[in-house]
């Protein structure tokens, strides 16, 4: 039967405790392993009713299946051709309107055929400014109103924003979304569309990363069911003796188009990010600055079910973010937690997570008082 795997036995990689099954020759060919993903360390996340596979849970999969993830140096733009990866288009204002990026994982599947999973995405600024005001104007429907342009009144005009959608040829005219910045939940969206802009390109990449990961057979998996904000899946990983230098003549002679399918299984995808990957993006990138909620809030990534007495303060702190607005959030993080060892919200003891949401609440209440006066 040749060198087929017949023999498992225990070993280790890592922190990995792992099944390690040899071919009758006694050479190792794959390991199996069993990998706990959390929700504490934000490798799953809750957006809606799913339960999403995060970046970090893939790179934390990855240390057992091996793939190794390519940033090709060039992305085709039609129009363009090639063109520096990833890709960085601006409005005549330098504000990031889209950004194109591309990304290769490179590795063997389960049954041992190597695999080049290829993803080119698109991240539309604009898209998810005006997908983010129709959820709005669904949530709350006096934040704002669906109109066109040439009707927008003079008070329309200097107290909101018209976030163009469909051009109509016949009237020559746009319609669109008014959002009214006096509420404040037309100056949350405005403030979490600032922190998209921010962190477009990084939000794009780990969007990539993650897809271009999740599509590789050693390591797909999508929507996953927790227990107590943890999750168990099972990894495989073929050994196999490929170097770098190996890895990126494959990845170049890929990118060049010249895939030999007969040793190579090729998986070429175009896409563009949901509003759920958006939200596991921001959720991780964003998180480790200031931590900040993406809108609209219908969408925002929450804690997984089963939450512990941590997991539902973090949920509270997070509420509360809404509540008080990003800046005044952002302020109470600084104040309490500039100097210290703590990256995000999550790396909080409950201690600490006590008194930031007892800051927050009294933040509410002077807000409230204020606004009535």
């Amino acid at each position: 039967m040749g060198n087929e795997l017949a023999l498992a036995k225990p070993d280790r990689i890592g922190q990995y405790p792992v099944v390690v099954k040899s071919g009758r020759d006694g050479s190792r060919s794959m390991v199996v392993a069993q990998v706990e993903l959390s929700a504490d360390r934000k490798e799953i996340l809750s957006v809606g009713d799913n339960t999403m596979i995060t970046a970090a849970g893939y790179y934390r999969m990855n240390q057992i299946a091996g793939i190794s993830v390519i940033t090709p140096p060039s992305v085709n733009i039609p129009g363009k051709g090639d063109m520096p990866n990833p890709y960085v288009q601006v409005d005549a204002h330098g504000r990031i309107e889209i950004i194109v990026v591309r990304k290769m994982a490179i590795g063997y599947s389960p049954i041992g055929n190597m695999v080049v999973t290829d993803e080119t995405l698109h991240f539309n600024l604009p898209s998810y400014l005006l997908q983010d005001a129709m959820s709005l104007l669904k949530y709350k429907k006096t934040a704002g109103t669906q109109v066109k342009s040439s009707y927008l009144t003079e008070e329309q005009k200097k107290f909101g924003i018209f976030i163009p959608g469909i051009f109509d040829p016949i009237t020559n005219d746009w319609l669109g979304v008014w959002i009214d910045f006096r509420q404040d939940d037309g100056q949350r969206m405005l403030s979490n569309h600032i922190q998209r802009q921010k962190f477009a390109e990084r939000i794009a990449s780990t969007i990539c990363e993650r897809n271009v990961m999740k599509k590789h057979p050693a390591i797909a998996k999508f929507n996953v069911q927790p227990v107590n904000g943890k999750v168990i899946i099972e990894v495989f990983g073929v050994v196999h003796d490929m170097d770098r230098k190996e890895i990126n003549e494959l990845a170049s002679t890929v990118a060049e188009g010249r895939v030999d399918t007969r040793k190579v299984e090729y998986i070429r995808s175009i896409d563009s990010a949901d509003s759920k990957e958006i939200s596991v993006a921001e959720t991780e990138v964003v998180s480790d600055s200031l931590d900040p909620k993406p809108a609209p809030v219908e969408q925002a990534a929450a804690p997984v079910a089963g939450p512990s007495e941590t997991e539902q303060l973090v949920a509270k702190v997070r509420d509360m973010k809404d509540a008080v607005g990003v800046e005044a959030y952002s302020k109470i993080y600084r104040k309490l937690f500039t100097g210290k060892q703590v990256k995000s919200i999550y790396d909080l003891a409950k201690e600490d997570l006590s008194k930031f949401l007892e800051l927050l609440n009294t933040e509410h209440k002077t807000q409230n008082e204020t606004n009535k006066h």
